[in-house]
């Protein structure tokens, strides 16, 4: 509760002061000064925005229209204040020369300044006009904030979104403390509560105490009274314990026995399960020797038969890799004759064409001998061994 009241009060005095600085800046509306006078002139100050920054580079300008004939000069003076008690002067210069000057005439003369980095902040920037015997002396034409009227509004617009913020986060806050001081309060009731049934349980436990005490007087004389019965209920357990120690032995042997029956039976039992299923082991493995049997049968024969086929196939290879020889020598004594034609005479051309197509039928069978071997030896590999 405490913390929240700190915070009431500081954002409190937080508003007061920014409310108190908007309160404490100059008006920022336009600073331009005019004047207009029909018998004798009209004279004008314009500056840039109303509000200054130190350092900032500004226009001022001055307007003189003649409306009459007028004999002197014009002169203008711009100057801020960086200490309480001390000018700079930002201009001091003459408008109009001193001489005679005609109705009519008229002077538009801009002036660029700098304002100074020690310019006094919310202080204005004054001038005088001099024309003729007209003095306007000490005129407000800006002022120099910084920060500026505007930026403080957006301050000012800032903090009171954050002052809004504390708010609903002191709400919040505060309701949360109403639910804590609710639930203190329900706590001290239960505690009043708890006190009072302590209260009433320890009536209650002086109340056992004193029948305790009753009890215990009683129990004195009843123990007197049973130490005869407990002479008595001594003599019948010992001999409760000699008739039990009796009733237990035979118990031991009789568990004893049962165990060994139930021994025999089970022993019994898994032998007769044993001899079932060596009898039917015996009949399959039986069966398995005799399908192996057949299969082996089986299997020799067909590999008897694929011997006698590959030997069939390295004795046709062997006899066309003969013939192939064979036909390779042809064709070389071919070849030479006709190398022995073509130089001998052009009518030999008739023998080369002979030997080729006799070369080209003998490739021709080859590869047809070739290919039915290859075939037939195909057909034998992929014959299934089973």
């Amino acid at each position: 509760m405490k913390t929240i009241n700190k915070r009431q009060v500081l954002v409190s005095i937080l508003a007061l002061i920014v409310l108190a600085s908007i309160m404490m800046v100059p008006s920022a509306e336009a600073l331009n000064f005019s004047f207009n006078e029909s018998t004798s002139m009209a004279v004008t100050v314009t500056g840039p925005a109303s509000t200054l920054k130190q350092g900032d580079s500004v226009v001022f300008a001055v307007t003189i229209v003649l409306y009459n004939y007028m004999v002197g000069n014009a002169h203008f003076r711009l100057w801020v204040n960086i200490t309480s008690q001390t000018i700079r002067p930002l201009v001091d210069q003459d408008i109009m020369a001193s001489q005679n000057w005609t109705t009519g005439s008229s002077f538009n003369q801009p002036f660029i300044v700098t304002i100074p980095t020690d310019a006094l902040n919310n202080a204005y920037v004054y001038a005088t006009v001099d024309v003729g015997t007209k003095h306007f002396s000490n005129l407000i034409v800006g002022l120099i904030q910084n920060p500026t009227y505007s930026e403080l509004q957006t301050q000012v617009s800032q903090l009171q979104t954050q002052v809004n913020d504390l708010t609903v986060q002191l709400n919040s806050l505060q309701n949360q403390l109403n639910v804590i001081q609710a639930n203190n309060t329900n706590l001290q009731n239960q505690v009043g509560n708890l006190t009072n049934e302590k209260v009433a349980l320890q009536a209650q436990v002086n109340g056992l105490q004193g029948n305790y005490s009753a009890l215990q007087a009683q129990l004195a004389v009843l123990n007197g009274s049973s130490t005869e019965l407990q002479s008595q209920l001594t003599t019948l357990q010992t001999e409760k314990t000699a008739l039990q120690a009796q009733v237990n032995n035979l118990q031991t042997e009789k568990t004893n026995l049962q165990t060994q029956v139930n021994d025999l039976q089970v022993n019994n039992t898994e032998l007769a399960l044993d001899v079932i299923n060596l009898q039917l082991d015996k009949a399959a493995l039986q069966s398995l020797v005799n399908n192996l049997n057949g299969n082996n049968t089986e299997l020799m024969n067909q590999a008897n038969d694929l011997q006698a086929q590959v030997n069939n196939l390295q004795l046709n290879s062997t006899n066309l890799q003969s013939i192939v020889d064979t036909f390779s020598l042809q064709i070389s004594s071919l070849q030479l004759q006709v190398s022995d034609l073509e130089s001998q005479n052009s009518t030999n051309s008739i023998l080369m064409y002979l030997a080729t197509g006799v070369a080209a039928a003998f490739i021709a069978v080859t590869g047809y001998f070739l290919f039915m071997v290859l075939r037939k030896k195909k057909t034998s590999e992929e014959t299934p061994l089973y």
